[in-house]
């Protein structure tokens, strides 16, 4: 029987994230985003209708699914990773973000996260979370515990501008994904 990492990621494979992958880049493209990580890339398919030419790196901690994208997608760079402890210099990038990852993560993880994905960009960090009453748990495959996530309220302890705090449109992700933008304030 797989694990359900290893399940996640193979289903992942005949899923098409398309619409929010553009969505994800022309949000970069239009912000002026030059260097870009997706951290909890999976097997990248946040990444699938971004250029090939973008600079831009995935961070995850399944090695299985960085394999995958890898050959999906071998005009990006990968790494293995964890978005409590992302082992990058700070300031290294334009836009930092995430899709469904936060929601993984226990109250205290989740404000580990933040500070590194605070930490490691230079400009913008987006966050494409469940939101709803945070730390409420919704149950998933499995039994694993997923917890809704509030980031913009989570994000006003930040030294950050409130960019947007919008819900995704249902035709472009039929999860019900809420949309987070933050600009870091220069110190």
């Amino acid at each position: 029987m797989l694990d359900l990492w290893t399940k996640y990621t193979f289903d992942n494979i005949n899923n098409s994230y398309r619409d929010i992958s553009k969505f994800i880049w022309y949000n970069c493209l239009g912000l002026g985003c030059k260097r870009i990580l997706d951290v909890g890339c999976n097997i990248g398919m946040e990444l699938v209708s971004f250029p090939n030419y973008a600079d831009l790196t995935g961070v995850d901690s399944n090695l299985l699914a960085l394999k995958k994208a890898e050959q999906r997608l071998p005009y990006f760079k990968f790494k293995q990773g964890n978005i409590t402890n992302l082992d990058i210099p700070d300031n290294s990038y334009d836009m930092v973000f995430d899709r469904g990852v936060m929601i993984h993560l226990d109250d205290n993880e989740v404000d580990i996260a933040m500070h590194e994905m605070f930490r490691v960009s230079r400009k913008y960090v987006m966050n494409l979370e469940y939101l709803g009453e945070d730390g409420k748990r919704i149950e998933w495959r499995g039994g694993e515990p997923l917890f809704y996530r509030d980031m913009i309220n989570r994000w006003k302890d930040y030294n950050v501008n409130i960019i947007s705090d919008v819900k995704i449109p249902y035709d472009i992700d039929s999860n019900r994904l809420h949309y987070t933008l933050v600009r870091k304030n220069e110190s």
